[in-house]
C-alpha cells in the first residue's frame, strides 16, 4: 500500500475461565505449566515462579535468566500486596565517559541522545546485573510453598527439548537478525546457517538448541539461586562477560540482592491501586491517576475531553518522573508480564524482561544466558536524576499492578 499505508492486523485469543485459578502468559505452553502447578495445590506465587521460568524457554527474546523485574503479590489470607523487587543495578565499574552522547536519538525504547557505537543499547557495555534467578527463588522462599528445583523443572525440559520456532519466533528472530549476527554465540544459536530458522510447508517447526541454557538451569536447581550469584554459574558468567568486553564483575554479582518491600498503594476513586514502589513506573502511575481524578468526570462517556484528560495526565507525570526520579544512592522507599490467581483468591502480577527484544542480544556461550541491555534505562546525558553512573538502579518503566475495586473484583495486570 503507498502513501505510507500499512496494513495492520489484529490477532486474539480466546478468554480462559476457571474455577481452581487462572495462569495468564503470552505463551500457551508457559500458561499450561503454571496451570499444572495450581491443579497439584500450588499457590499463585508456585505457580508464577514456575511459569516464569518456563517462559524464559519459549519467549527467550523476551526475558529469562539475564533479565530482572518486579512482581506484585497480594496475600488473600493478610489482605495485603507485597512486592519481590529483583530490578537490575549497573556495574560497579561502569564509567560514564564510556557513553559518550554523538547527537540524534537512540534506535530502541526510550529516545535518549545517540551514544557511540549504541553501546548502551547493544552489547556488552549494555550489560546490567540480573536479578531474575535471586527474584524468583525470593518469591518462593517468602510466599512460595514449592522447592525451587520443583519450579525450575519444566524449564529444564522445556529447554531441553529446544526452543520449537513456529511463525512469530522466525519473526522475532528475523526483526533482530543483523544485531544478533554481530555476536558469535547469538549468531550461532538463532542464525543456524546464518539464517534466521523457519518451518517448511507441511512440516514440523523446526527446534534450536538455547546454547548451555539447559545445563545452567540444571545447575541452578542442584546448587540454588546463591550459585548464580557466588557459585560456579557466577564465575562461568563473569568470564564469559570478561571476554565479551562487559564491566561486570564478581562483586557486581555478590552484592546483588533482591528484596521484599511493601507495594506502593492508593486510592483512585473507589478503588485502591497497588502497584511496584521506588524506581519503576508505580510512582507515575499513581500520579497520573491523581491527576486523572482531578481533571476527568467519570459519569459522561469518554469523548474527545476525556481523551486529552488522559494525555494531559500521563503527560505530566512523565515530565515529572524524568525531571525527579533516579537513583541518588539513599535507601528507597519488551518485556514479559504474567498474572496467576489461585483457588484461595491470591494473586500475583508478575513483569519480568531483559529489556530490549533479545536484550543486549549477546548470549553468554559457558551459560547460554541471553543477557539484558538494562543500562539503557539510564539518561546518557549528566546531571540529571536518572543518569548513568556506576552501582546504580535505574529508572525502569515496569508496572505490574493489583487493582481493588469498590465492587470487591481483583484484578492482576501489568
Amino acid at each position: 500500500m503507498g502513501d505510507g499505508m500499512v496494513e495492520t492486523w489484529t490477532v486474539r485469543k480466546p478468554v480462559v475461565e476457571s474455577a481452581g485459578g487462572v495462569v495468564v502468559t503470552q505463551h500457551h505452553l508457559a500458561s499450561d505449566i503454571g496451570a499444572q502447578v495450581l491443579r497439584d495445590g500450588g499457590n499463585a506465587v508456585d505457580a508464577a515462579v514456575t511459569a516464569g521460568f518456563a517462559i524464559g524457554t519459549v519467549e527467550p527474546w523476551m526475558s529469562g535468566l539475564g533479565g530482572g523485574g518486579y512482581m506484585v503479590v497480594y496475600r488473600a489470607e493478610e489482605n495485603r500486596c507485597h512486592v519481590v523487587d529483583f530490578g537490575m543495578r549497573s556495574p560497579l565499574a561502569l564509567n560514564p565517559a564510556d557513553y559518550p552522547v554523538t547527537g540524534g536519538m537512540d534506535a530502541d525504547l526510550f529516545g535518549w541522545p545517540g551514544v557511540l557505537d549504541e553501546r548502551n543499547v547493544t552489547g556488552p557495555y549494555s550489560f546490567a546485573v540480573p536479578g531474575f534467578a535471586a527474584g524468583m527463588a525470593l518469591a518462593l522462599k517468602k510466599f512460595g510453598s514449592l522447592p525451587l528445583a520443583d519450579a525450575l523443572s519444566p524449564a529444564i525440559d522445556s529447554a531441553r527439548r529446544g526452543l520449537e520456532v513456529d511463525w512469530y519466533a522466525t519473526l522475532k528472530i528475523a526483526a533482530a537478525a543483523p544485531a544478533l549476527a554481530r555476536f558469535e554465540e547469538s549468531a550461532r544459536v538463532y542464525l543456524p546457517g546464518g539464517f534466521a530458522p523457519a518451518g517448511e510447508w507441511g512440516a514440523l517447526p523446526p527446534r534450536i538448541r538455547l546454547g548451555r541454557l539447559a545445563d545452567t538451569l540444571e545447575r541452578l536447581a542442584s546448587a540454588g539461586a546463591e550459585d548464580f550469584y557466588r557459585g560456579e554459574l557466577a564465575s562461568a558468567f563473569i568470564d564469559d562477560v570478561v571476554e565479551a568486553g562487559g564491566k561486570l564483575r564478581a562483586a557486581d554479582l555478590e552484592r546483588y540482592r533482591a528484596r521484599v518491600v511493601p507495594a506502593l498503594s492508593a486510592t483512585y476513586r473507589d478503588a485502591k491501586v497497588h502497584a511496584a514502589p521506588a524506581l519503576t513506573a508505580g510512582p507515575s502511575l499513581n500520579r497520573a491517576l491523581e491527576l486523572l481524578a482531578q481533571r476527568l468526570d467519570p459519569s459522561e462517556e469518554p469523548d474527545a475531553n476525556a481523551y486529552m484528560a488522559y494525555v494531559s495526565s500521563l503527560k505530566t507525570a512523565y515530565s515529572e518522573r524524568l525531571a525527579t526520579m533516579g537513583d541518588d544512592g539513599s535507601p528507597e522507599s519488551c518485556t514479559t508480564h504474567l498474572s496467576v490467581v489461585d483457588r484461595r483468591g491470591n494473586m500475583v502480577a508478575l513483569t519480568q524482561t531483559l529489556l530490549s527484544v533479545f536484550g543486549s542480544k549477546v548470549m553468554l556461550p559457558r551459560t547460554g544466558v541471553l543477557m539484558n541491555n538494562g543500562v539503557m534505562w539510564f539518561d546518557p546525558r549528566p546531571g540529571r536524576p536518572n543518569s548513568l553512573g556506576p552501582g546504580k538502579r535505574p529508572l525502569a518503566n515496569m508496572c505490574p499492578t493489583v487493582v481493588e475495586r469498590g465492587d470487591g473484583a481483583r484484578i492482576a495486570l501489568g
